[in-house]
């Protein structure tokens, strides 16, 4: 798994970063290039420049952990403390949105691309899915003999 973005800078279409690919024992093998930004990310960025919004990546966290909080609340208040089994509130997109446009203005700040940082997220836990469920076997199930 990548472990971390070098020598990210802004472009005039994005962020462009250098990433190091490393060896299953950690050790770097190479360095590859590409654009960081998707289209999302890209709208998201362009917003907070127009509305001047950048933060720093401290203050887009309290601001997440802010958002966060709301969205709680909102559950909270919808079952009435979990007294009422839960629906979705009429409130949630917005709160949920907010959420996301937090974390997408997030990874701008501190240049990370979202599709590739969830999709490797998705295969370890596709991988861990499947390494547990293969230790779950017993040799019988297996086809050992």
């Amino acid at each position: 798994m990548l472990t971390h973005i070098h020598n990210v800078g802004r472009t005039h279409s994005g962020l462009s970063a250098r990433i190091p690919i490393r060896s299953a024992a950690g050790t770097r093998v190479a360095s590859a290039s590409f654009w960081a930004v998707t289209e999302l990310q890209a709208e998201v960025a362009a917003a907070a420049d127009r509305a001047e919004a950048h933060s720093t990546a401290p203050a887009i966290l309290l601001q997440l952990q802010a958002a966060l909080g709301s969205l709680a609340a909102s559950a909270d208040a919808v079952t009435e403390g979990g007294r009422r089994p839960y629906r979705v509130p009429a409130d949630w997109p917005d709160r949920l949105g907010e959420l996301g446009y937090l974390v997408y203005l997030l990874a701008d700040q501190t240049g990370v691309s979202i599709d590739s940082a969830v999709r490797g997220v998705a295969g370890q836990v596709s991988d861990s899915s499947d390494l547990v469920r293969s230790q779950a076997l017993g040799p019988d199930d297996r086809g050992w003999i």
